[in-house]
C-alpha cells in the first residue's frame, strides 16, 4: 500500500487525477467498494470516499476487465458532476456560444451521446425556448426530454440540418477517435455545433489509453471545424475551465452567421 500514503502529499493534482493515480494499484481490482471505501480512510483520504468519487473509482477500476464495466457508474458520475457546476459550466456555454450575437434563435437542440439529462438541463437554461432532444446508442433514463436510441452517425445521416439547430458533443469524441469525422459531416456543417471535451491531461490521457480511447486535442478539433467554414477563426469560439476534471469547449456557427466588414464608402469617385 505504499503509493496510496504519498498522494496525501499532492497539491497540484485535481481529484480527478488522484483517482485516476489510485485506480492503478493493482490490489484494489478485485476489491469491493465497502473495502475499497476503507482502504481510503485508512489513509487519510476521507474525501475520495465521497460516494461520486468513489463511484468513479469503482468505474475506473472496473474498467480494467471490460466485461465487468458498469457504464451506469460513468453515467452517474458525469451527471453529479455536471449538475454540481452547473452554474459554473452555464457560464461558460454562453461565453463559448457568444449568446445573443451569433447563435440568436437556437430552436432544437441535440444532446449528442448524452449518456445523461445533466448538461440538457443546463442548456434549457440558457434556451428556455429550445427543444431538446438525446441522442445516445444506450437507452437514456429521462423524464423531461425526447431521447432517441441510435448512433450518433445514424442520427446525422437523417438529420434535416438548419441554422437554428444546435449540435452538443461531450465528452464524445475522446471515446472513439474515428468520431471525430462527425465534425466535418456535411449535415453537421450546417447547424451549429458545442464541443466540450476533455482537456490535455497526462493522468487522464493514461486513463483512455487502457480502454482503447485518447484525447482530442483543442487544435484538432479547431481544425476540423475550420473545414466547416471555409477556414474562416471568425465562426469559431474556445474555452476552457476545470471541474472534477478538466474541459475546453469549443463553439461553431455555420458561414451565414458571420457578419461581413463594412467596406468604407468611396468618396473619390473613382471606380
Amino acid at each position: 500500500m505504499s503509493m496510496i500514503p504519498t498522494l496525501t502529499n499532492v497539491e497540484q493534482e485535481s481529484i480527478a487525477e488522484i483517482v485516476h493515480l489510485i485506480s492503478l494499484y493493482p490490489l484494489l481490482y478485485d476489491e469491493p467498494e465497502e473495502e475499497v471505501e476503507r482502504i481510503l480512510k485508512s489513509f487519510g483520504l476521507e474525501h475520495l470516499a465521497h460516494k461520486k468519487y468513489l463511484t468513479y473509482l469503482m468505474y475506473c477500476l472496473d474498467a480494467y476487465t471490460p466485461d465487468d464495466r458498469d457504464y451506469e457508474k460513468l453515467r452517474d458520475t458525469l451527471y453529479s458532476n455536471s449538475i454540481d457546476n452547473a452554474k459554473l459550466i452555464k457560464g461558460k456555454i454562453q461565453e463559448a456560444l457568444r449568446i445573443g450575437a451569433h447563435c440568436p434563435a437556437i430552436k432544437t437542440i441535440y444532446d449528442i451521446g448524452a449518456g445523461h439529462e445533466g448538461y440538457a438541463d443546463i442548456l434549457q437554461e440558457v434556451y428556455p425556448n429550445a427543444k431538446i432532444i438525446l441522442i445516445d446508442k444506450a437507452k437514456i433514463k429521462s423524464t423531461k426530454y425526447k431521447t432517441k436510441k441510435m448512433t450518433a452517425e445514424k442520427f446525422l445521416d437523417n438529420l434535416k440540418p438548419s441554422s437554428s439547430t444546435l449540435l452538443f458533443f461531450s465528452e464524445f469524441f475522446h471515446c472513439k477517435g474515428r468520431a471525430k469525422k462527425l465534425l466535418v459531416h456535411n449535415n453537421a456543417a450546417r447547424c451549429c455545433i458545442l464541443v466540450n471535451e476533455l482537456l490535455n491531461n497526462p493522468f487522464i490521457k493514461f486513463r483512455l489509453q487502457q480502454t482503447d480511447g485518447d484525447l482530442i486535442q483543442v487544435s484538432d478539433v479547431v481544425s476540423l471545424l475550420k473545414l466547416n467554414g471555409n477556414g474562416s477563426d471568425t465562426c469559431i469560439r474556445h474555452s476552457r475551465y476545470e471541474t472534477m476534471f478538466p474541459y475546453y469547449m469549443v463553439s461553431y456557427y455555420p458561414i451565414k452567421f458571420v457578419k461581413p466588414k463594412k467596406t468604407p464608402p468611396n468618396r473619390s469617385g473613382k471606380l
